[in-house]
């Protein structure tokens, strides 16, 4: 299966020579990259965030409407990844606390783009291997006809154990403390 028809980007920019060097440098060293659209006002990136469902957002900041922070802000519940790219480092902290996955300065290094890029696929990797786990649980879970079910789960404090015996009627749960 191809990748590039799965990884979708949006630029934001409201400089278009901008966004243009940009969409340049995802053609040449992101080939992962199936379809990216371009916006250059927040309505159009609100629109296009609606209808394209990005996976991946390059975000300026200063911009004339609306900066970067207020417009995601305004989105809501952001289902997407984002990389801020800005001609100004007074930003950095707000985007870290805004859980950006990266913080690129104009002009954009194509090295750096690259490593945003693949912590971008890192973070995609393990949450699809995250989904899958709470699938399977859940699946497990639904599982009826057994008499005696037992379920263990790892946690930072120790063992979390679940237990329900339907011949009692009962449920037991307790966190097993693990020392390494």
């Amino acid at each position: 299966m191809d990748k590039r028809q799965h990884i979708k980007v949006l630029i934001v920019d409201d400089e278009p020579s901008a966004a243009q060097v940009l969409l340049l440098l995802i053609e040449r060293h992101l080939p992962e990259v199936g379809q990216v659209r371009q916006a250059t006002t927040v309505q159009e990136a609100a629109s296009l965030v609606r209808q394209f469902q990005p996976d991946l957002v390059f975000q300026d900041i200063v911009m004339p409407e609306q900066n970067g922070f207020d417009f995601l802000s305004s989105l809501g519940r952001i289902q997407f990844e984002i990389v801020f790219t800005t001609a100004y480092d007074e930003y950095a902290v707000r985007a870290i606390r805004f859980s950006a996955l990266d913080y690129l300065l104009k002009p954009i290094d194509a090295a750096e783009l690259r490593a945003a890029f693949d912590r971008f696929l890192e973070k995609r990797r393990h949450q699809t291997e995250s989904d899958l786990l709470v699938q399977n649980l859940l699946q497990n879970l639904q599982q009826r006809g057994q008499d005696n079910y037992k379920l263990a789960i790892p946690t930072m404090q120790g063992l979390f154990c679940w237990s329900q015996l339907p011949l009692f009627g009962w449920r037991a749960m307790v966190t097993i403390p693990i020392s390494f």
